[in-house]
């Protein structure tokens, strides 16, 4: 009984936890549609002229910005005010296993969040094409600036790789008892 009650606990953390994530992820890519609406509406003869760079980061952008608030919706929509045994069962992946796993929803629910960083990203090669355009004397700080940039975010691309690495320690180490358990059955009934 304490079990489950710690497990309710906590399923009530996180449905609480992921539904504030949705709904500022879902305030800053609204304001990513602000921002790419201000690009669309640039005319050619602006400071920033149409290149190839600039046409691909503002398709990226949008497409990410339209698909990461098409998920977050639909993540609030089916998740939101829902009851704790309906929040269980929506998560569970379902795969006919005796223990329900939630890694597709684990998955799912970062989606808007990986999304609105597929944007940022896009903005602000945006950004940097724009400032060089401008002055192409301030490549140096660019570089500088993107040099942080990328050790900010290589913090985060190490953490994944991390649990990427344990993810997968863990499945080889479910394959293992499982071909031990085959084995041992199959010594079992085949002894010699």
């Amino acid at each position: 009984m304490k079990d489950s009650a710690v497990s309710q606990a906590e399923f009530i953390a996180v449905q609480t936890q992921l539904e504030s994530e949705w709904f500022k992820v879902g305030g800053v890519l609204m304001g990513f549609v602000g921002v790419e609406s201000a690009f669309f509406a640039l005319t050619p003869d602006w400071l920033l002229p149409p290149t190839n760079i600039t046409r691909v980061a503002i398709a990226l952008s949008s497409i990410a910005t339209a698909t990461g608030l098409l998920s977050d919706a639909y993540l609030l929509l089916r998740f939101s005010r829902a009851s704790m045994e309906t929040f269980k069962q929506r998560a569970e992946d379902g795969y006919g296993i005796d223990a329900p796993t939630y890694i597709a929803f684990a998955v799912l629910a970062r989606l808007p969040l990986f999304l609105a960083l597929l944007t940022m990203v896009c903005i602000i090669v945006l950004l940097g094409t724009a400032a060089y355009s401008i002055s192409p004397s301030a490549v140096p700080v660019v570089g500088v600036v993107g040099v942080v940039g990328v050790v900010l975010v290589l913090r985060y691309l190490l953490l994944a790789i991390l649990w990427v690495g344990f993810a997968l320690s863990w499945v080889l180490a479910l394959i293992a008892t499982v071909c031990t358990y085959v084995m041992r059955r199959v010594r079992a009934v085949f002894p010699g």
